[in-house]
């Protein structure tokens, strides 16, 4: 029986709405296209503003992940193409060593994706989001720190010129902030930024209040406590990358 004594037999249970369906359906057709159509995808992810809860009516979908190289290509002359890369869509592919050393040295644009919503994965995509913990480090707090830094002088460049260059590169120090915080202090992180509304009204501030709150956010990410490790784990993430390769013979 249902509330106040109303039986809930036959009724209609409406699932839950797929909030990246349409990104799943233009991945699907990215994973039968050149460059990924004939490589084995171990993983791909949703990036960009999409994944973060930014997304404007206008904004582009951008997808990221990795590939395993055959065999044949890892041992001769001639190494794997590092990344494959297209745009319209915005795709950026690893190859798995690659993506790995990218990871461990707490790369932003890399790292990220082990947290990223998945829109297709194989065995080596699980293998490595389930010991995405491996690739932590202190590094994250010189990393992240400096990407944000790194978004402040761009848009000091613009702060006369582009206003909406400005908002993009001010959404993106303060969105670094928030996750290299929480990836220092708890060792885990939300793609997606806590308060969407906030961060964009804050990304629309004049300039020296841009200025005036990244200097105080990045006073506080300097002296954060960290969860993490001096280091990688780089046994476990090799150990990793050597079953995948086992794997792919």
């Amino acid at each position: 029986m249902g509330r106040g004594g109303q039986s809930t037999a036959g009724a209609v249970v409406t699932p839950p709405r797929d909030e990246f369906a349409q990104q799943r359906r233009e991945a699907k057709e990215i994973l039968g296209q050149r460059p990924l159509a004939t490589r084995r995808i171990g993983l791909l992810a949703l990036a960009g503003s999409h994944a973060y809860g930014l997304a404007r009516p206008d904004s582009d979908n951008d997808y990221r992940g990795f590939y395993v190289a055959p065999t044949a290509e890892v041992l001769s002359l001639q190494p794997p193409v590092p990344q494959l890369e297209r745009n319209e869509p915005d795709l950026c592919v690893y190859e798995v060593s690659k993506f790995c050393h990218l990871a461990s040295k707490a790369n932003p644009n890399v790292l990220e994706i082990l947290w990223a919503p998945v829109l297709s994965q194989d065995s080596a995509g699980e293998l490595l989001r389930a010991n995405r913990d491996a690739f932590l480090s202190e590094r994250v707090r010189t990393t992240y720190g400096g990407y944000a830094m790194s978004q402040l002088k761009q848009l000091e460049k613009l702060a006369d010129r582009n206003p909406d260059r400005v908002e993009k590169f001010a959404r993106h120090l303060f969105r670094l902030f928030e996750q290299g915080s929480s990836l220092l202090s708890t060792g885990d992180m939300s793609i997606r930024v806590a308060d969407p509304d906030e961060l964009r009204r804050i990304s629309t501030a004049p300039v020296e209040e841009i200025k005036q709150r990244f200097h105080e956010l990045d006073a506080e990410f300097r002296q954060l406590e960290s969860v993490l490790p001096p280091e990688p784990d780089y046994r476990r993430i090799n150990e990793m990358l050597l079953e995948i390769r086992r794997e792919s013979l």
